[in-house]
This record gives structure tokens, C-alpha cells and sequence, in this order.
């Protein structure tokens, strides 16, 4: 990530090239401007990616040229507006192609115009060299003057003609048109910015116009925000544009300045924001302002100032009310106060139950309960305000009106699929370019629809798939046709069970992917391609997210969940990118909370002032007990956590002060503190995982009735982790058949849990084996027969625990040819030595071997072990034909690797297991205890250890020490291993 490194200067704008294009060399004059976009696919020594936003103010400053200097209709790829099928020589798109001149650095930027299909007859070349820490505001200053000059003529050579409206000194803003830019959902702001541009259009442009469509278009970036797309930062860059316009205009009077403060807020320049609050307060003086000041200005300049708690103490009025519950929703979504957000975001929906950004934010929140909820009730919410929201739209075609007012609560799924279908039909009919010339087209009104329906069918998905674990063909195969016009419809099938179907998906989404549009929000689909298909060209694929980030907030935190900036403190790739964040934001908790988790460098130099200016934040009090905690400063920590407590005393407050008493070995404080947090209301999982938590601890210490306690407790949630660990307690107690009732629900209630009956009957040698392995066989046959490598493997677990050497064979085979895993390789290995198959167990062996390192320090160092551990048992074969195995050379190896990097099972079982086929059963037995007395109960390789030890009538230990009820225990003789 060198290319984000630097910091910058002043701006500078060099004009390079301008082609000398004359009219007659174009076409006559047209009435649309289509606009599309390339870049190099790849950063290379031709130049590299560059930020989109930065991109963006350009290619949106020429359609700003023929919209508003030319009164012509436009229309963009960046908001999938409709083009001609077969564009003629008057509509061929216009491209711009550009770059950073260096790949590695992001300051020097070139941008090219020509006509799509003729890059080398150059319209315009211009190359801008940023040096400045604001180079978007330094951008947007430069091409807003483009606009109304190069960009114009560029039009005006190519053979475009057109004149607009004269423009007004002042003007009153339609009432009506400026709520709806403040009513929190695309559609309504959407309708607001038509009102505005039809009015300009037809009346001419004025200061109060042009705020209005900047914070409009500010706001619409910000709703959409969470769309798999990059409409956002089109609409971002029109948003500065638009502002531009009106300092230029103005020249920056103060009352120009407060809705320039109000559009860098919006945007995530809150460093810019705050410049501008100052400067419209320095101009101002004494003077009595010459406008009324926007009703935004107490809220923008509370937050401006990082101050939360007063900018919703300030707002009296609902518009303001509304603004102040978004905007403090916007400062904690990326923090790690998880309860936080949830307040946050609840507060804002009861302010604005409308708002579907506000209902994908929930469903990814973390909190289970809540975003189960926001997840399932998205369909119907969206339904709902489509309907209401859609007639405010200025030109709505009558057919779509007549369907919204017609159209009742719908009966079933399908029907509501029918009918938005059928909007977004009309809403492309009546978009076309010779029929609506307003702004955003309906064509983008109708593909913003799509974009609503398709984020939120992907949050559903990913919380019943990823975070359930249950089955969702279903869900696929109902919804899959409302989104079945998306770019990314294929992507849908990335969830689905069937290996085809996600492989095919995957080949159709690589042709269908706009990589030119990718932000981080779809690093996660690059990902999931690369997994599928993992080529060079999707590795560099990946890298495009990170490289179209800009310095605005919301790209800079997400490039830090996404680990782009490196681990907290590194010198190399955190620091400067830090450097970066200080720059974009210096006042919001947010920010000041990342500088003290990740750049402790400069945030210990201020420590003392953020404890003093944030006492009452809980997000840097927070950060401050975390850093102090780390630096083993303990009674700091404690200072900060109990002030964290004090303010915001939720669960992860608990849980942080919980964690320092347990640093300070003060188990009592540790415990009565998690007791507190569990007696606070849970909106998910929170106070199953404290409980789960406080059993685990008590397992540690082998109390197991009062681990139980808790861990029943837990259980309660139906979460599949605190289940185990009641069952667990229960068969520690000997209470064989709640255990099993316990795991047995968890299998059959989890995709991802399938194995865990299975395992547990055969490790416990207890329940229902038959039934067990009857239902694991029943889920392996319904997966198919093309399969991952992890599903190979697992069934050949499956067959290892039946007695099937043979076939478990074929299935590691499988498994380990595909993904060449050493812990898969040496089963194969060893069931191959158990059928007698010498050949393929000294092929495995020595492809073990060969294994080549990855980069990654860690999985380099357990492929070591395994090829250590081979050796050794290779070493027992033919030709050399050692009688004895190196006992101690075997132990070095099996102290350095557990539990450090490898389970304490893992490398004991496959030790015991080549003994055991060698005829050295009581060193055999030996190893297999120790995996049986491990900690890793619900690993494979501990069931297959204990069911071993009693294939060889040896005694299977409890893993720990625990009071045990007597019951024999059954070993059926069709699950004996065949040879034992």
C-alpha cells in the first residue's frame, strides 16, 4: 500500500493536451451525453489505479459541463443509466480513461477524453498533481473551473449545441424539494434533487439552488453508501461540484460556507468540514448574516467538534432531530462498541423508519437478534415505503404510479417480486434519454431500486448462511429473481450448497464483474472469486478496492477492517496510513479512539488531553483502557475501563473491565463483574457468550457443577457453541444423555456442525451411534460428488470412524490432491498404510515432503512439523527398517508444535496410530491417551484416539479430572475398526 503514503501539498492542475477536434470533425449537435470509463485493469509499469472519488470529480465536472453549462441530458455508467444498443456517430459514449503515472503513488493523476471505441483520437488530456492533505477539495476546486471551461469546449468542438437557462442572484428553494433531500432514503432525496434540476432547467441556476442539489447530492452518496456499486461516489463528486459552483460563486461568502462545511461533513472530510465552519465564523465577524443560517448549523458544528452528546442535545426540531440520529449513527458504525451502534441506529429508526441504509447497517451490526431481524424484515420495510415514497418522484411514468396506487400488500413473495419488477420496467421505459432529460434519471431511479433489493438479499443470506449456519437454496431460489438484473446477480449463488452451481456463478460473475466500480465494500466478492478461481488475475483483481479508496472517513475505516493498513503500530504500512486518517478526521471520538489503538506513537503525546477533552465518550475511554491493557499499565486501564462502565455500561464496557481484573489475577472482581453484565437486557447472543464464557472458566478448574449452571444458562440461546460446552459439562458429569440430546440438536440444527453427533458417539463410545452415523451419511450423500477439498476430507473422517480404511482413502486422496493440506496428506497416508497400500503410503509421504512453504510465518512453520513427523516415521519402513521409533526426536517435535500452533491431538494420534499398525501397541497406547486427555475434545482426531484406545481394550481417560456417574460404555462391533 506504498502508494497511500503520501502527504501532501498544494494543488496543481496541468493541462497537457487538447486535441484540436474541430466542429466539423464530430458529430451535429445531440441532446445526451452518455459518459463511460476505463483504467487499467492491472498497476503496472504503465501506471497505476487511481482513488475513485479522485477519478470521479472529473468525469462528473464534464457531465456538470453538458448539463449545466449546455442544458443537455446526461447519462453515466457509474449509476448504470441506459445507453444505446447501438450507439450512431452522434451518440457514441465519450470515456474517460485515467491513471496514476506512478503505480506505487497516487499524486500525479492523468486523465484522457476520448469517444469509447477510439482512445487514440484524445479529445482531452489534462494531468493534476496533488499536493495537498485534502487533494479531493483541491480536485474539486480545479475541475469546477474545467467545467465551466475546457470541458465545455471539448463539447462544443465535438459538435454539441445548447444554451441554459439565465441564472438568478437569488431564488426561494421549492419547500417541498428541499424535505425531501432531508427525509433519509435514496428515493425521497432522489425526487428532491429532480425538483431541484427541473427548477433550474426551467428558471436558471441560483446560490440557494445550487446548496440545495450539493447537500442533496452529499446526502444521496451517503444513503448509498452500502449498494454494491460505486454510484456513491459519483454522487459524492457531484456533491463538491455543485459546492464549488456556489463558493465560486459566492465567493465563499459565510452563509455559502456553512453548507460547504455541510457537504465535507457529509462526504467524511470532517477535517475540511471543520475549516470551513471556522472560516464562515471568521468572515462573519460582528456582521449580521446575510442569509439566515441553514437549520443545520448547530448540528454540524457540534459534530464538527467531536462533541456527540451535545449535537443531539441541540437539535430541537425534527428535520434537525433526524440529522443529528444520522449523523451520530455515521460517527460509531466503525467503532467496536457494538451496543453502541445498535443504540444509535434503533434511536435513528425511530426518527426515520424509512431508511433502507439504516436497516443494512443493523443487519450487519453483529448483535444476532437484531440483525436477524433487520435482515428478514428488509423485504417487507422496503415494500412498504416503495410505495409510499416512489409518488413523491417528479415525472414518475403514469404506468409506474398506476401500479404503486393499484398495487395493495401482496399475498405472497412472488407477487411483490412481480411488482417491483414491474416499477423498475416502467422506470427504464421512461428514463429513456429522448424522454426524461431530468436528473438522476428514472433509469437511474429504477437500477437504485435494484441496487436496494440485491444489498439486502446479500445481507440476508450472509446472516442464515454465515452466521446461522442453516441452508438458504431456498431463499436463493425465491428471491433470485428479483435481482436476476443486478451486474453481480450470480453472486447469489456464492451461497449456495452446491459446488457446480457456486463454480459456474463464479464464472459468470468474472465476465459480468465492473471493475471499475469495485470499493471496499466488494473486496469480499473478489475474495470469495479468488477462492474459486485462484489466478493472477484475480490476485491483482483483489488489490482494486484498496487502490480506488480515497481519503474520505468511511473508505478509511474499512480499509482498516479490511487489514489494508497493517497491524496497529507497524512503522511501514500503519503510520502513514494513520497519518492519512488524522488528516481526514482530528475531532470525531472515532478517530481519536483508532489513533490510540493503532498509532500509540503519536496518541501518547495527547493521552492526558483526550482522557480530559473525552471523559465522557465511551468509544475513547474504551480505546484508552485497550491501550493501557496492552502496555500491561493495569490499574490505568482499570481507571479508564470503570469510567467506560460508568458512561456506557453495556456489555463489551463489562467485558473489557472483566478482562483486567483477570490480568490483575483478581478472580472474584472478574467473576461479579460478568455477573453484572449478564443481568443487562441482551439484544442477541450477549449475555449467552458471558455465561458461556464464565462456564469455560470454571471447566478449566474442573468445577463442573458450576460450570454446568452457566452453561446451561447459555444453552438457552440455541447458539451452537454454548451447546457444545453444556454438553461437555454434562458428560463430564456423566450425564450421558443430555450430552448426547445436546449434540445431537446442535448437528441437526447446523450445516456447519454436521460431523459433531457423530463425533461425539463415537469418541464418548455412548448414544445412539447407529442413528449418528446414519444421519452424517444421509447429509454426505445429499452434498453431490463434486465437492471442496474440506468435504472430501471430512468424509473420509466419516469413513475412518465406520471402519472403512479403504474408502477413506480415496476421499483424503481427493481432499489432499486438491488442496495439498498436510494434516489431510498424512491421513491418507496412514489408512493407506492400514489397507496395505505401501505405494501410495510412501507417495504420500514423500509429497509431504516436497511441500513447498507459504509465505504465511505460521502455516510455514506447521508444514514443518508434518515433515519432521514423516521422517521420522518413514524412517521405521523399509529399506531401513528401524525396529524403534526416535522416541525423543518424536517429543521435541510434539512439544515445540502444540498448542502453539497445532492441536494438542494433531500430531499425538498420527504417532499412535503408525505405532499401532507397527505391533507397538503400548507406546501406541500411550499417544492416543494423550490425545484422549486433551482439550481439544471436539477435534476428529481425539475421537478417533479414544475410539481406538477402546478397540484396544485399553482404559479411555477423561480429558480432565471430573466426578463421573458409571455407565458402561458400548463399542458396536460394526464400528470396529477392520485389523484392530
Amino acid at each position: 500500500m506504498s502508494r497511500l503514503v503520501g502527504i501532501l501539498f498544494l494543488a496543481i492542475g496541468t493541462l497537457h493536451v487538447v486535441s484540436a477536434t474541430r466542429a466539423d470533425d464530430g458529430p451535429s449537435a445531440g441532446q445526451t451525453v452518455y459518459l463511460t470509463v476505463r483504467e487499467p485493469e492491472v498497476a503496472g509499469p504503465a501506471g497505476g489505479i487511481a482513488p475513485m472519488g479522485m477519478r470521479e470529480l472529473v468525469r462528473q465536472a464534464f457531465l456538470v459541463a453538458a448539463r449545466d453549462e449546455l442544458g443537455l441530458s446526461t447519462r453515466d455508467v457509474m449509476l448504470r443509466e441506459d445507453f444505446p444498443d447501438k450507439p450512431d456517430e452522434k451518440s457514441a459514449p465519450f470515456e474517460l480513461f485515467c491513471r496514476t503515472l506512478d503505480a506505487n503513488d497516487d499524486r500525479e493523476i492523468e486523465y484522457v477524453l476520448t469517444r469509447q471505441g477510439s482512445p487514440d483520437k484524445v479529445l482531452w488530456r489534462w494531468i493534476f498533481t496533488a499536493e495537498t492533505t485534502q487533494p479531493l477539495g483541491a480536485l474539486a476546486n480545479k475541475v469546477e473551473l474545467l467545467s465551466r471551461g475546457e470541458l465545455k469546449d471539448v463539447l462544443v468542438r465535438a459538435g454539441y449545441k445548447g444554451k441554459v437557462t439565465a441564472a438568478r442572484v437569488s431564488s426561494d428553494v421549492p419547500s417541498a424539494a428541499y424535505d425531501l433531500l432531508f427525509t433519509w432514503n435514496e428515493i425521497s432525496v432522489i425526487a428532491g434533487l429532480r425538483q431541484l434540476h427541473a427548477e433550474i432547467r426551467a428558471k436558471g441556476e441560483s446560490p440557494e439552488l445550487l446548496a440545495a442539489l450539493a447537500v442533496g447530492y452529499a446526502n444521496l452518496g451517503s444513503l448509498t453508501e452500502y449498494y454494491y456499486s460505486g454510484a456513491c461516489k459519483a454522487y459524492y463528486a457531484r456533491a463538491l461540484l455543485y459546492e464549488e459552483r456556489l463558493s465560486h460563486w459566492t465567493k465563499d461568502s459565510p452563509w455559502s460556507l456553512w453548507n460547504s462545511a455541510y457537504v465535507a461533513t457529509q462526504i467524511g472530510l470532517h477535517s475540511l468540514g471543520l475549516e470551513a465552519l471556522e472560516d464562515s465564523k471568521k468572515k462573519q465577524g460582528a456582521s449580521p448574516p446575510e442569509k439566515p443560517v441553514p437549520f443545520f448549523a448547530n448540528v454540524i458544528e457540534a459534530f464538527g467538534q467531536g462533541d456527540l452528546q451535545r449535537m443531539v442535545k441541540v437539535a430541537k426540531t425534527p428535520p434537525e432531530r433526524r440529522l443529528a440520529r444520522y449523523l451520530n449513527w455515521q460517527a460509531v458504525v466503525f467503532g467496536h462498541l457494538n451496543d453502541l451502534t445498535l443504540q444509535a441506529l434503533q434511536d435513528f429508526i425511530r426518527e426515520c423508519p424509512d431508511s433502507p441504509r439504516a436497516y443494512d447497517s443493523l443487519a450487519a451490526s453483529g448483535e444476532l437478534g437484531p440483525s436477524r431481524m433487520a435482515a428478514e424484515s428488509a423485504f417487507s420495510v422496503t415494500g412498504a415505503f416503495l410505495r409510499k415514497r416512489l409518488l413523491d418522484v417528479a415525472g414518475l411514468p403514469e404506468a409506474a404510479a398506476k401500479r404503486v396506487r393499484d398495487s395493495g400488500k401482496p399475498q405472497d413473495i412472488a407477487e411483490e417480486i412481480e411488482f417491483r419488477k414491474g416499477v423498475v420496467a416502467d422506470l427504464e421505459k421512461a428514463g429513456a434519454p429522448g424522454v426524461d432529460r431530468s436528473e438522476p434519471s428514472l433509469s437511474a431511479l429504477g437500477h437504485t431500486i435494484e441496487e436496494i433489493d440485491f444489498a439486502q438479499l446479500m445481507r440476508r443470506l450472509e446472516i442464515n448462511r454465515n452466521k446461522l449456519s442453516v441452508p438458504v437454496d431456498d431463499i436463493i431460489e425465491s428471491m433470485d429473481p428479483l435481482c436476476a438484473a443486478h451486474p453481480y446477480a450470480a453472486y447469489i449463488k456464492a451461497f449456495s450448497q452446491s459446488k457446480p452451481e457456486r463454480e459456474s456463478a463464479a464464472a459468470l460473475l468474472v465476465n459480468k464483474l465492473q471493475l471499475f466500480a469495485v470499493r471496499i465494500k466488494e473486496r469480499s466478492l473478489l475474495s470469495w472469486l479468488y477462492q474459486i478461481t485462484p489466478t493472477g488475475r484475480l490476485h491483482d483483481w483483489y488489490q482494486v478496492p484498496g487502490m480506488h479508496s480515497d481519503m474520505i472517513f468511511v473508505d478509511q475505516m474499512r480499509c482498516i477492517q479490511a487489514g489494508l493498513y497493517g497491524a496497529p503500530d507497524d512503522a511501514k504500512y500503519n503510520a502513514p496510513s494513520m497519518r492519512r486518517c488524522w488528516e481526514v478526521s482530528k475531532k470525531l471520538p472515532l478517530a481519536v479512539a483508532m489513533r490510540i489503538v493503532r498509532d500509540w506513537a503519536h496518541a501518547k503525546t495527547e493521552v492526558k488531553t483526550y482522557e480530559r477533552d473525552y471523559v465522557s465518550d465511551p468509544t475513547v475511554m474504551g480505546a484508552l483502557a485497550d491501550r493501557y491493557y496492552a502496555l500491561k499499565r493495569y490499574d490505568d486501564a482499570e481507571r479508564c475501563a470503570k469510567r467506560q462502565v460508568e458512561i456506557h455500561p453495556g456489555y463489551p464496557s463489562y467485558r473489557l473491565l472483566a478482562a483486567v481484573y483477570k490480568a490483575k489475577k483478581d478472580h472474584v472482581k472478574w467473576k461479579e463483574t460478568l455477573d453484572k453484565a449478564i443481568e443487562l437486557p441482551s439484544a442477541g447472543l450477549e449475555q449467552a457468550q458471558l455465561q458461556n464464557q464464565i462456564a469455560l472458566d470454571f471447566m478449566s478448574r474442573n468445577e463442573w457443577n458450576e460450570a454446568v449452571t452457566y452453561a446451561d444458562a447459555a444453552a438457552e440461546s440455541y447458539s451452537g457453541w454454548s451447546m457444545m460446552t453444556a454438553a461437555r459439562c454434562h458428560e463430564m458429569l456423566g450425564e450421558w444423555k443430555k450430552s448426547e440430546q445436546l449434540v445431537r440438536a446442535v448437528s441437526e440444527r447446523y450445516d456447519n456442525s454436521t460431523f459433531e453427533w457423530m463425533y461425539w458417539c463415537h469418541r464418548t463410545g455412548r448414544g445412539d451411534i447407529r442413528a449418528a452415523d446414519e444421519f452424517t451419511r444421509t447429509k454426505i450423500e445429499a452434498l453431490g460428488t463434486a465437492l471442496y477439498p474440506e468435504q472430501y476430507r471430512n468424509i473420509g473422517h466419516y469413513y475412518l470412524l465406520t471402519g472403512e480404511p479403504l474408502k477413506a482413502l480415496l476421499l483424503y486422496k481427493r481432499a489432499y490432491e486438491k488442496a495439498h493440506d498436510p494434516f489431510t496428506g498424512l491421513h491418507a497416508a496412514l489408512a493407506a498404510d492400514r489397507s496395505g497400500k505401501t505405494a501410495d503410503r510412501d507417495a504420500l509421504f514423500q509429497q509431504i515432503l516436497d511441500t513447498k512453504p507459504p509465505a504465511n510465518p505460521v502455516e510455514a512453520r506447521k508444514i514443518d512439523y508434518y515433515k519432521q513427523l514423516v521422517r521420522q516415521l518413514r524412517d521405521m519402513l523399509p529399506p531401513k527398517g528401524e525396529k524403534e521409533i526416535n522416541l525423543p526426536e518424536v517429543e521435541n517435535i510434539l512439544k515445540v508444535a502444540a498448542p502453539k500452533d497445532l492441536a494438542a491431538s494433531t500430531l499425538p494420534y498420527f504417532v499412535g496410530v503408525f505405532l499401532r499398525d507397527r505391533g507397538d501397541l503400548e507406546t501406541a497406547k500411550t499417544y492416543l491417551i494423550r490425545c484422549a486427555e486433551s482439550k481439544d475434545w471436539q477435534k476428529v482426531n481425539n475421537a478417533l484416539a479414544c475410539q481406538l484406545l477402546r478397540n484396544l481394550k485399553a482404559e479411555v481417560p477423561p480429558n480432565v479430572d471430573g466426578p463421573k456417574k458409571t455407565e458402561p460404555a458400548k463399542t458396536p462391533a460394526d464400528n470396529k475398526p477392520k485389523g484392530s
